[in-house]
């Protein structure tokens, strides 16, 4: 039996246009708590995701694994992995200027990842449907270490919010 993953665009998906009040090419994108656990600059022991927005509809974020974020003695939680890919999944809605939360996330963790490392994450191809006023994207993870390959990727599903 095949399954379809449930964040694979339906035939007929459209690439949303960047709105035209979204943050310029290169610009930080600020944090939507300042005590937010991925993103906020005052969580003692958050992540401190920093964005910027790239050329397109596109991000680009990073983060340091600390002592705080392992799992396994020395590398990082897988949770606090799939945390940092919402957050870089959740700042491309800055581009669309439309508030959303998260509906599904699918994570493959390829390589664990140690206490320490430098990781940078790409998010982008955000798609709507009209039918389910939705967003569904993808986003990967790499460290910044020479000759280290893909350490996870993610995809995952955003339902606008009125919030």
């Amino acid at each position: 039996m095949s399954r379809v993953a449930s964040t694979t665009p339906p035939s007929g998906a459209t690439i949303p246009v960047r709105h035209p009040e979204a943050p310029p090419t290169g610009s930080k994108i600020p944090s939507h708590f300042a005590h937010c656990f991925g993103c906020g600059d005052k969580h003692p022991t958050g992540l401190h995701l920093v964005a910027h927005v790239g050329n397109a509809m596109d991000i680009t974020a990073e983060f340091i694994v600390s002592e705080d974020h392992q799992g396994a003695p020395g590398l990082a939680h897988g949770g606090l992995l799939s945390l940092a890919f919402d957050e870089a999944l959740g700042k491309l809605m800055w581009l669309l200027r439309a508030p959303a939360v998260t509906a599904r996330l699918e994570t493959d963790f390829l390589k664990p990842v140690p206490m320490g490392s430098k990781l940078f994450l790409f998010s982008c191809r955000p798609i709507e449907f009209s039918r389910w006023r939705d967003c569904r994207k993808s986003s990967s993870v790499i460290c910044h270490r020479p000759n280290v390959a893909l350490l996870a990727e993610c995809s995952g599903r955003l339902s606008r919010s009125n919030i």
